[in-house]
This record gives C-alpha cells, sequence and structure tokens, in this order.
C-alpha cells in the first residue's frame, strides 16, 4: 500500500489581502427579523491580470464563509481599500456576493473605482451607478431597499 505525504495548507497561501466580517441592522428592525446584512471588507493589493486569480478565489471564498456564517439577507462588500486595477476574476467575487438575486453593494474608493467601474459595466453587463457606492451607508440602503423589494421573509 503507497504512502501519502501530507502537506499543511493555509488560505494565507492565496493571498495577503485581509478581510474582516460585521452585521449591520436597521435600527427600527424587530428582533426577531431575519434581515441583518453583512459587511465583508477587503484590504491589500489585488494582482493585475491573472496574478490576481489567487486573490479572487480567496476573496470568493472569504465571502462564501461569511454567508454560511451569518445567512444575511444581503451582502455589502467594502473594497475601499484594495488596491485592484484589473482583473476579470474579481466578477467571481462580486457574484459570490448576490443572495436571492439581490445584487451585492460595493463600497469603492479611487483605489479600485475606475478598475471595477468597467468590470461590472463591461464584464458583468450591469450599471456601475446601482453597484458601486462612496459610501458604506448608502450602499447598506440600497441592498437594504432591495432585499425589502423580495416576497417572502428574507
Amino acid at each position: 500500500m503507497p504512502s501519502f505525504v501530507t502537506t499543511p495548507r493555509s488560505l494565507g497561501e492565496l493571498s495577503t489581502i485581509e478581510y474582516g466580517f460585521a452585521t449591520a441592522r436597521r435600527g427600527d428592525a424587530e428582533p426577531w427579523a431575519r434581515d441583518d446584512l453583512l459587511l465583508v471588507t477587503f484590504a491589500g493589493v489585488y494582482g493585475v491580470g491573472s496574478a490576481g486569480n489567487s486573490d479572487a478565489a480567496f476573496m470568493q471564498g472569504v465571502v462564501v464563509l461569511g454567508l454560511r456564517a451569518f445567512t444575511p439577507a444581503g451582502v455589502v462588500l467594502d473594497l475601499r481599500e484594495v488596491d485592484y486595477r484589473w482583473g476579470d476574476m474579481m466578477g467571481a467575487v462580486l457574484n459570490a456576493a448576490i443572495v436571492r438575486g439581490v445584487a451585492p453593494g460595493v463600497v469603492v474608493s479611487g483605489m479600485c473605482r475606475p478598475a471595477l467601474t468597467s468590470l461590472v459595466g463591461a464584464e458583468l453587463g450591469e450599471d456601475p451607478d446601482a453597484w458601486l457606492f462612496d459610501d458604506p451607508d448608502d450602499a447598506l440602503n440600497a441592498v437594504d431597499t432591495a432585499v425589502r423589494r423580495l416576497p417572502g421573509p428574507a
């Protein structure tokens, strides 16, 4: 019988991008309501082009982990501290954050706005103004409004 060599692995091998989670809920929400929104914050340098594929895989994994762990009604991605210039795989990160058909709000800064505007418009075929926001509260309000338009419980 052959022997196997095991190699310890870490998600940190994929990317140096840092992340954090927070939940947000409207101040007038009922305590029992399942309408929390998940805010996923990323910071770091996203590799340019295919050099960013492992960053995208890592970020997508973080989003999926957050969805499973916190079961939010919607998601806001805060990318203000991500130096993102180009790379189509970022689309997979944005798509992973879609909950019940509600697109994520994406908070941007000058470090990532030009590339994300191009990605959302040209690659995803969506209106960047509907996805990209300068302020986290604007993104949270947009996602909350979209979630509240859905039929049935969140």
